[in-house]
């Protein structure tokens, strides 16, 4: 016996100081493991293909107790330089821009949600000890009767909506201090709870929540799709916006010192003509200098709304490099051939928010069988069976003859079903919607 407890003491010791030792960066991690696989499952079954995802940011790996307003104030004004190609630029404003990052969590989030409904249908263990001690007048502390251990697991059925459990109750903590009797265990018990009319199979609720936590996760990686799409257009076309304004810079300019120029030979020849010539030229260039200035002004506008793209701070200098502009010019513009009915074939078949739409409409359709099946009364199937025994050193014999067990059904009539009533009436509006 006392080598029985000699093992045991350290394995509970352990135990809790592995429950406890737990840091947050590790079920961080454990956290991401899970949601990022989700991600690339479902990402291999809607495109056959996975992509690395990550909503890390710079300030992911610190503790934010350290993260201070000035901080994030200053990061916003720190002075900087960056000489960016057309690749370069994507690649700066997949890492720094905001509404990219949120397209990128709210994807997470929505793995995160499908973890937690998948987990109601896993075999969730609990375990508790509780511990009752008292310290006698002559300094002795001993563990009373009422302490108890309690290791327990229910799993859901998912097909049917019912849920088992198994309990083993037991005064191991007495046992293991030599307090009281020398029993190891004390109850063992299973449950069974099975409805057979309401929440009963895929159109029960936790069912649906399941079903639904799934497809929303199709839905957002579809739109980080179709976000990523759109944002690498976005960042593309104002790339060669800006070295658009730069070549119309480059012309004004040209074209400011041309009549400069102009208004010079003007100027020396009102000596011998008509001084009109002279005013008229000087009109021309101030014109162009002003069509100069502007086209600078136009184009530093234009650029720090390119730097909040990328979602770099503004104070940073920027510096396109001109090759893709020239490359464009080069090759051309391909022309592609579209007619009214084959574009709007393609869209139903392939623009993932029209895809969307369409679960959507899938979505309120089975949401209406489960608001339908929630009308239903409840009929549930209980039952129960127990093992106790507290005889000394017997805890490796069961004696089956000792099991007590029960089964019964629970009826709920549907008296009062006016929240049910309400919630079917509202999934139709909202289907016909």
């Amino acid at each position: 016996m006392n080598r029985i407890r000699t093992v045991l003491l350290p394995v509970l010791t352990a135990a809790l100081l592995v429950a406890g030792g737990c840091s947050t960066p590790y079920y961080q991690q454990k956290a991401d493991d899970e949601n990022y696989q989700i991600i690339q499952q479902i990402e291999r079954q809607i495109f056959g293909r996975t992509n690395t995802f990550s909503v890390d940011t710079r300030y992911s790996k610190r503790d934010p107790s350290e993260i201070k307003p000035p901080e994030l104030i200053l990061a916003r004004m720190a002075p900087g330089e960056l000489h960016l190609n057309l690749q370069s630029a994507l690649d700066t404003a997949y890492q720094n821009s905001r509404p990219y990052q949120r397209q990128k969590e709210d994807l997470y989030l929505a793995a995160l949600n499908l973890s937690n409904r998948r987990n109601v249908f896993s075999s969730i263990w609990s375990g508790r000890v509780n511990p009752d001690l008292e310290r006698e007048s002559d300094g002795d502390v001993k563990v009373q009767s009422r302490s108890a251990t309690q290791l327990g697991v229910s799993k859901r059925i998912l097909r049917t909506g019912g849920t088992i459990s198994a309990t083993l109750a037991n005064d191991v903590l007495r046992f293991v201090t030599g307090s009281g009797g020398r029993s190891l265990a004390n109850t063992l018990s299973i449950s069974l709870s099975q409805p057979l009319l309401r929440d009963f199979g895929r159109y029960s609720p936790l069912a649906e929540n399941l079903t639904q936590a799934e497809r929303n996760v199709i839905y957002e990686l579809r739109d980080f799709s179709q976000f990523h799409k759109s944002f690498a257009v976005a960042v593309v076309n104002d790339y060669f916006d800006l070295l658009g304004r730069k070549n119309t810079i480059r012309n004004n300019y040209a074209n400011y010192m041309s009549l400069k120029g102009a208004t010079g030979r003007a100027r020396a020849r009102d000596k011998v003509e008509q001084p009109i010539n002279y005013q008229l030229a000087l009109q021309a260039e101030l014109r162009q200098k002003n069509s100069y200035i502007n086209s600078i002004v136009d184009y530093q506008r234009t650029l720090d709304d390119f730097k909040d793209r990328l979602g770099v701070p503004l104070t940073t200098k920027v510096f396109l490099d001109d090759q893709p502009f020239a490359d464009l010019v080069a090759s051309g513009m391909v022309p592609v051939g579209f007619d009214g009915k084959l574009a709007y074939a393609m869209a139903v078949e392939k623009h993932l928010p029209t895809l969307n739409e369409i679960d959507r409409f899938e979505d309120s359709k089975r949401k209406i069988l489960v608001a339908a099946n929630q009308l239903k009364p409840g009929l549930d199937l209980d039952g129960s069976a127990a093992l106790a025994w507290n005889k000394e050193e017997d805890y490796q014999r069961f004696d089956v003859d000792q099991v007590r067990a029960n089964m019964g059904l629970v009826i709920d009539l549907p008296l009062n079903r006016v929240n049910e009533r309400n919630s079917y009436r509202s999934t139709l509006i909202n289907f016909e919607r």
